[in-house]
């Protein structure tokens, strides 16, 4: 904001249907970052309609590299939406960009919500874990480390399936 530019430029990076949402190597928020991660719909892949119905689909995660200009992409299926992707680096002191990319998928041919696993250099699926739980589409999360969240230390009571009181 301190900048004497009085002007900029506004670059399209890609005309396809890319979500909001955008997601960099935290260690890297607010400083120059090489690596952007987000979900997009991506036309080329194929999506069953009549399995999974009309819904609104957002079918890839993809990893924009700033400096390349390169795209990689991954596809969660043709009855799959994917939901707002996380990235986690790989350890603490990994290179920007080296980690996993994780997230839910609507499956709607199923109707069942799949946690979708990701190596976020290669864009392919390491795991994928089908709930025991549906969660309405566009869930808006994070996902933490214990290291994040010291007080995950602490055990925490079973769950019984009831509110406690």
């Amino acid at each position: 904001m301190a900048s004497r530019r009085d002007s900029y430029e506004e670059q399209i990076l890609d005309p396809t249907d890319v979500v909001d949402l955008a997601r960099v190597d935290d260690r890297y928020i607010s400083v120059p970052y090489r690596y952007v991660y987000s979900s997009m719909f991506d036309p080329d892949q194929p999506f069953d309609r009549e399995r999974a119905g009309t819904n609104r689909v957002t079918n890839s995660y993809f990893r924009y590299d700033t400096r390349t200009g390169e795209w990689r992409k991954y596809f969660a299926g043709d009855v799959h939406s994917l939901q707002e992707v996380s990235f986690i680096p790989r350890s603490a002191s990994a290179p920007e960009g080296e980690g996993y990319l994780i997230g839910t998928a609507s499956n709607y041919a199923d109707m069942r919500t799949e946690l979708v696993i990701v190596d976020a250099v290669e864009m392919e699926e390491l795991a994928r874990v089908f709930l025991p739980f549906r969660n309405t589409p566009q869930v808006h999360g994070r996902w933490y480390g214990n290291r994040e969240l010291p007080f995950l230390d602490t055990p925490l009571p079973p769950y019984s399936g009831r509110r406690q009181a």
